[in-house]
């Protein structure tokens, strides 16, 4: 045990730019320098941040604070300056001597330079994964098990593996629950295909924070009977409430008043019980203020003709629907959500079969796993088997941390201050940006005592032990921003909060900072008036353009300039605005360059489809329109001239080809990759792809679906439209270029300029599913509403609203801090009323803050701007030793080779090369078989592929011989001559997401005969394979199917059987 400390846990409130990551650093070194530590403590140290970029950054500052501590003489002056100032902090922080320092820092980072793998900085959910791999073999997994991260797609597979099974012999239960849900949707009007609503819902599987409902769920009784009898209580209660207002609407109907005999006339009370036939218990609503006065008489006058029997009548079905509404609206959502929850047993149960068989876990299953395997053994044992114990754990971002994540650590902290061992953790409530990452900020809140909602007593002892060991430190300065910019921001949020729910408080108790930087910045907010959406697009365009343009001429450089966005789909317009305003701006983002934002990408793609189908008339003229868009001519007019006799739709594609291309063998040139197809298409139609980072882009998703599948159009096609198109452009930051990102990305980090076009976005409190506590033993999967519900809807919609609310005040307090010099933003001040007492978008407070908020010595207010501070020029000198630009430029290769057409391979490219043949072969065989129906018809399709370019003239004469000896076999068999029709690569569906694609399908009456080609070695898969198709042919109801594989290496025909 060290040396007695007097709090062994510190709890560190970072605000924005107070130096968090310098404080971590120091207290890094201190573990790892003072008296009486060996220089490998640094293997005893245990630092778990959220990201893998912060733990990357860490290491990188911790590596650099020792590199420079040991050698403070660095290669420029500033760089010195800056190694003794922090020598001079590390001094302080030790309480060593200069020296003493130096010598020991060089040990120290020799040491860690000779055991890196020893060096643990790293992500928690880093940390938890090498508890799995070490423990496998006590969780029942396998020690090769793979991770994944992409927990949609694996739901997806799971949900298609379930839904695969109905109709199965043995999956009666699955198919009678999907049957009956396919019918209820199509009652309802819905569709009947629940693929969609099922993968969606099974998400709630991999939420940490939903878990409890779902043990609770799943141990409950879904079936037929269940669903029955809440259908029959529904209706029997509805079938109750119709008969009372139509009994009334009759007794109405006799007394022959009109509208003049009420209060407030079709306004009040006529109007209800003018529309009682129609009137539903579902969609019923409390009489109004003016109904209550007419029904006790308060507002009724002597030329009224109001019957005391009806109001009395009334009073009852009024009465009546209040005392069933809460039944009614309970019975309902559990009947739109049954299917979902009925079937979430199977799914959960087909999850882990599926994880199991692919030898895989989800990266969402980490704290679980880790909890189960706590559960098992206390700590002290765990770090014997990891073969290191941590003595100090330093934990960064911990506002981001999940409740099971903290719950996980607890027993190892715990372990490490009652060994007197020191430990820090450090946060910002204010920057809790992560909570549909199941963040829970409320844990850093309650630091250093334990957050314990569930009053559980282990913890509670233990939350009185951490208060004793460990006290929380306020980062107070601020070492980021102006002086300007940290007033405005104390002033704001401390004004801002007076408008919010009286509990932010907590979150936001160290808002205050003292600047600690240089006199100066500037912070402008621009007003506008509630606008159309057009008229705010082009509001944010410009406002956009003049503060780049602004800064550039301030001395700014364009790589100074960040532009901040809520979403992703703001970042591309922005970029785009910027492009096309044609000053030469570059760009680079990691959110906003989607590579399908490019209109010569688009080319490209139309240009993939017409080579997959060049026949079709539709693709002809979208290919023929983006072509000339690319080109900057107005397609309207360049296709009229293609039109034959002057008909719009009856496009001539070889006069267009012939106009532009000169010939079809020009456009429609022969290919061996996608990559080669990607090349030389670009070089046809006059672009340069080291030009266009988008084409470049584009052309290594090429590259790698090639190595992946090989060369199939249509497979690129697909995976684009599922996931490629949405894919970003990578570009290096340099000074050159002005960044776009989310907020979020943007946390942790600092510009000289921050720019934010749209303040305006919205709370979107309605949109997702939550699980919410109804009557005793009812949970309900529900959207949330605040209007005309239960009282446990409004309660859950107001926390959630609460929660909602605060993550966007902590996403603009996080905006608001990344500046150094200059903030700007664009906002509405008119918006929506908030008479309900719900904000619905963020500038609504930031528009109440602001009006309220006169002119003071911290700000200039007019009708349509706030301002702090002035725009100074600023001056760029060049540091000594720094170069303008350390970016890597591709040239053309041609530039550096002799004979360009020449390049050496090596044995494996070779090889590769060879498979990617046979591969490229084995396809084009494929496309012309399908398209022959008999050995006669071999050499038209074959001519036709030809001029299409969708083969390669090399292989024409084998492919030739190939397909005829193939066809004259399969001619001579009895099922070909007698084949009623033939399919050729018919898709049968076998769910929304799988469709199969035989060969050749023959048919005749009730029966049929599937041939599949293969051109490869016979395998057991190609019997599977076509027994599979057979299966399903008969599920769909021939009575007689035979499958054959036919090898067109040997031309032989064999029967698949069992």
């Amino acid at each position: 045990m060290q040396d007695k400390i007097d709090k062994p846990l510190i709890v560190y409130s970072a605000s924005a730019g107070s130096g968090k990551t310098f404080s971590l650093v120091q207290n890094y070194l201190k573990l790892t320098l003072a008296n009486h530590v060996s220089p490998k403590n640094f293997s005893k140290v245990l630092a778990m941040t959220f990201t893998n970029k912060a733990a990357w950054e860490m290491k990188e500052r911790v590596i650099q604070a020792l590199d420079w501590l040991a050698y403070p003489l660095r290669e420029t002056a500033q760089e010195t300056k800056k190694a003794k100032q922090l020598l001079g902090a590390t001094m302080v922080t030790t309480e060593l001597t200069e020296k003493t320092i130096q010598n020991r820092a060089k040990r120290v980072l020799s040491e860690i330079l000779h055991h890196y793998e020893d060096f643990n900085i790293l992500t928690i959910d880093k940390f938890s994964l090498r508890l799995i791999r070490t423990f496998s073999r006590d969780l029942d997994l396998q020690e090769d098990f793979e991770v994944t991260l992409d927990q949609n797609l694996l739901l997806e597979q799971v949900i298609d593996e379930l839904m695969s099974k109905i109709g199965q012999p043995d999956e009666q239960e699955v198919t009678q629950l999907a049957l009956a849900y396919a019918k209820s949707n199509a009652e309802e009007g819905d569709k009947w295909n629940f693929r969609g609503s099922l993968v969606e819902f099974s998400k709630v599987l991999t939420n940490e924070k939903d878990q409890v409902y779902i043990q609770e769920l799943l141990k409950k009784k879904f079936d037929e009977t269940t669903y029955a009898e809440i259908k029959e209580e529904l209706q029997s209660i509805e079938r109750q409430h119709t008969q009372k207002c139509l009994s009334i609407y009759e007794y109405f109907q006799s007394l022959n008043t009109t509208a003049e005999d009420y209060p407030s006339k079709s306004t009040g009370i006529y109007g209800v019980l003018e529309k009682l036939p129609s009137r539903q218990i579902r969609d019923a609503k409390p009489p109004s203020k003016k109904i209550k006065q007419t029904l006790d008489g308060d507002n009724v006058k002597e030329n009224h003709n109001v019957d005391g029997q009806l109001m009395e009548m009334m009073g009852a079905l009024f009465a009546m629907e209040s005392e069933v509404s809460e039944r009614v609206y309970t019975l309902t959502k559990i009947k739109t959500n049954f299917y979902n929850l009925a079937l979430l047993k199977h799914i959960a149960k087909e999850l882990n079969e599926f994880k199991e068989k692919k030898n895989i876990i989800g990266i969402f299953e980490f704290g679980q796993r880790i909890a189960e395997l706590l559960k098992k053994e206390n700590a002290p044992y765990i770090y014997e088997r990891l073969g290191n114990r941590y003595n100090h754990y330093l934990l960064d971002e911990f506002q981001d941390t999940s409740r099971l994540q903290w719950v996980n650590l607890i027993p190892l902290v715990h372990e490490s201050i009652a060994n007197n061992y020191e430990n820090l953790i450090v946060g910002d409530p204010k920057q809790a940006i992560y909570r549909f990452r199941n963040g829970l900020v409320e844990q850093f809140v309650k630091l250093p005592a334990i957050y314990n909602p569930e009053n559980d007593q282990n913890f509670a002892q233990l939350s009185n032990y951490f208060l004793q060991m460990g006290r929380k430190v306020s980062l107070e300065d601020n070492y980021r921003s102006r002086k300007n910019i940290v007033d405005f921001n104390n002033s704001f949020f401390e004004r801002l909060l007076k408008n919010m729910p009286e509990h932010f408080n907590a979150y936001y108790e160290d808002i205050r900072q003292n600047a600690k930087g240089d006199e100066g910045g500037f912070v402008n907010i621009d007003f506008i008036e509630k606008a159309t959406k057009d008229e705010l697009v082009e509001m944010e365009r410009a406002f956009l353009l003049e503060k780049v343009e602004q800064c550039i001429a301030d001395g700014f450089d364009p790589g100074d300039i960040c532009v901040l966005t809520r979403g992703r789909k703001e970042g591309t317009r922005y970029a785009k605005d910027l492009i096309e305003a044609n000053k030469g701006y570059k760009i680079v983002s990691s959110d906003s360059l989607l590579v399908s934002s490019d209109a010569s990408v688009g080319l490209c793609i139309d240009y993939l489809n017409l080579r997959r189908n060049s026949g079709n008339k539709t693709t002809q003229v979208k290919f023929a329109t983006t072509f000339y868009r690319q080109k900057k001519k107005d397609p309207i007019i360049e296709l009229s001239q293609f039109w034959k006799a002057n008909k719009v739709g009856d496009f001539d594609f070889e006069s267009f080809v012939r106009n532009e291309f000169e010939t079809m063998e020009t456009l429609f040139f022969p290919y061996e990759n996608l990559y080669g197809l990607g090349e030389s298409f670009i070089d046809l139609i006059g672009l340069n792809e080291l030009k266009n980072p988008y084409l470049h882009h584009l052309l290594e998703l090429f590259q790698n679906y090639d190595l992946k599948y090989g060369p199939d159009i249509r497979g690129f096609i697909e995976e684009w439209e599922k996931k490629l198109k949405n894919s970003t452009i990578q570009m290096p930051e340099n000074k050159e270029a002005i960044k776009i990102m989310t907020i979020h990305k943007s946390k942790g980090l600092e510009f000289p300029v921050v720019i934010l076009p749209r303040l305006s976005w919205k709370i979107k409190t309605s949109n997702n599913h939550h699980f919410v506590k109804a009557e005793e033993d009812v949970v309900l999967f529900s959207k949330l509403s605040k209007n005309d519900v239960p009282s446990y809807m409004s309660v859950a919609y107001k926390k959630e609203y609460d929660q909602l609310l605060l993550d966007e005040l902590n996403i603009l307090y996080v905006a608001f801090t990344r500046p150094s010099e200059r903030l700007y933003v664009l906002t509405e001040t008119k918006q929506p009323s908030r008479s309900d007492g719900f904000f619905s978008q963020i500038n609504q407070p930031v528009a109440l803050t602001t009006a309220a908020w006169e002119n003071d010595d911290l700000i200039e207010k007019t009708e349509t701007s706030l301002q702090v501070g002035e725009e100074l020029p600023v001056e760029k000198t060049q540091k000594k030793g720094e170069t303008a630009d350390h970016n890597f430029y591709p040239n053309d290769l041609k530039d550096f080779l002799w004979f360009p057409e020449l390049t050496l391979q090596d044995d494996e490219a070779l090889e590769n090369e060879q498979l990617e043949e046979e591969r490229q072969y084995g396809s084009e065989l494929h496309l012309l078989l399908s398209m022959v129906k008999s050995d006669d018809t071999v050499e038209t399709a074959l001519n036709h592929l030809a001029v299409s370019g969708e083969i390669t003239s090399k292989w024409i004469p084998e492919l030739r011989k190939t397909a005829t000896s193939t066809y004259e076999l399969l001619d001579k068999q009895d099922f070909v001559q007698n084949a009623e029709q033939v399919l050729d690569e018919q898709g049968i569906l076998i769910n929304e997401r799988e469709t199969k694609r035989p060969d050749k399908i023959f048919v005749s009456g009730k029966n049929a005969w599937v041939v599949d080609f293969k051109t490869g070695k016979p395998l057991n898969k190609h019997n599977t394979q076509v027994l599979n198709y057979c299966k399903n042919l008969v599920a769909m109801g021939f009575e007689k199917v035979e499958g054959y594989l036919l090898y067109t290496t040997t031309i032989e025909l064999k029967k698949v059987s069992e």
